[in-house]
């Protein structure tokens, strides 16, 4: 008959959020060290999970599919419309090279 047993016990603390991603960071380095200090343990680290959102609203990041402009909020499009304008210019002002490089001799 078949059987379920456990195994591979570990124990996951979720400290209490702030605002902002460095207190967390900073709260779970300060908790592995008290763990590592009063604990005989094998291994203690510290994960997280990363999550892409604009800096402008917070939104979760959403781009249209083509030319990837972000649609969440005008700062965001306005800030992506001024990004393609730089790079189409340094495009345009860079030197067209007609014959490769050649740095072997």
């Amino acid at each position: 008959m078949k059987k379920y047993i456990q195994e591979n016990y570990r124990v996951r603390a979720i400290p209490e959020r702030h605002f902002g991603y460095e207190t967390t960071e900073k709260d779970c380095e300060k908790l592995k060290k008290e763990i590592e200090r009063h604990c005989d343990i094998e291994e203690v680290y510290v994960e997280h999970d990363t999550r892409c959102i604009c800096e402008f609203c917070g939104s979760e990041w959403e781009e249209e599919w083509d030319n990837g402009m972000p649609f969440c909020c005008n700062k965001a499009q306005d800030e992506y419309e001024k990004l393609r304008e730089e790079a189409l210019n340094n495009a345009k002002n860079k030197p067209i090279l007609k014959e490769p490089l050649n740095d072997t001799k």
